[in-house]
């Protein structure tokens, strides 16, 4: 994964993601082979997602978890002028050396699925515009490829179309998700993963012994790994 340090620099603002989630409790069931904090009872898509997570990230489950939200959150995914709200939705901390490093949120759409894939075919205006924006406030615009921020589409063979870009948010700060969306005609079903791993992934973070997870290594296709296991579960 492309790092963000040139902007960094650029910014007065520290660069940071969006929603970062606070973990509900310390104790962990080990049994679990998603590496699942269990403060409740979580119902079958969270744990069906938890485990799609689990095989992409290689938790080890003792540095780098899961962890479940007690109360259970209302998950609403957010692109750019308009948020979704899925009939199935999971939303989980990350914690890595014992402290929470990012979030990750899975859904499944059926009645907006149409609405989904729409917003993720706008997103790629919105994303262009907004990178617009930022640019004209650096004095230096061009290193904002280094932040590998991009649309892109793709069609798998069996129907699924993929949409992968970031939502940016340009305030005192910047705040990004990274976002993939799924949507398949034949299902009528639209399948969202939005994840803030800025800090997780950001090698400057100062983690003692860095975490190697293949959600760093490339983002994008982890992400969009975990959204086509999920798709493609019956």
């Amino acid at each position: 994964m492309t790092r963000n340090h040139a902007l960094i620099m650029l910014l007065t603002a520290t660069l940071r993601g969006l929603s970062v989630l606070p973990a509900a409790a310390q104790d962990r069931d080990k049994s679990k082979a998603a590496s699942v904090l269990q403060p409740g009872r979580p119902d079958r898509f969270e744990l069906d997602v938890a485990k799609q997570i689990s095989a992409v990230a290689r938790f080890d489950g003792d540095r780098f978890y899961l962890a479940s939200l007690e109360p259970r959150e209302d998950v609403a995914f957010n692109f750019y002028d308009e948020a979704a709200r899925c009939e199935r939705a999971a939303s989980f901390s990350v914690v890595a050396l014992k402290n929470v490093q990012g979030s990750i949120a899975v859904g499944i759409c059926v009645k907006d699925a149409t609405r989904v894939r729409d917003a993720a075919r706008k997103a790629e205006r919105r994303l262009s515009e907004t990178l617009s924006e930022l640019a004209r406030s650096l004095p230096e615009p061009g290193k904002l490829t280094s932040t590998g921020w991009k649309w892109a589409s793709k069609t798998y063979n069996d129907g699924w179309e993929a949409f992968s870009f970031p939502v940016v948010a340009v305030g005192h700060g910047i705040l990004w998700t990274n976002t993939i969306v799924l949507w398949s005609s034949a299902t009528h079903r639209a399948v969202i993963v939005q994840a803030d791993l800025s800090q997780l992934c950001d090698s400057n973070a100062g983690h003692r012994s860095p975490i190697q997870t293949p959600l760093c290594d490339d983002t994008a296709k982890a992400l969009t790994d975990i959204a086509l296991a999920v798709a493609r579960t019956p």
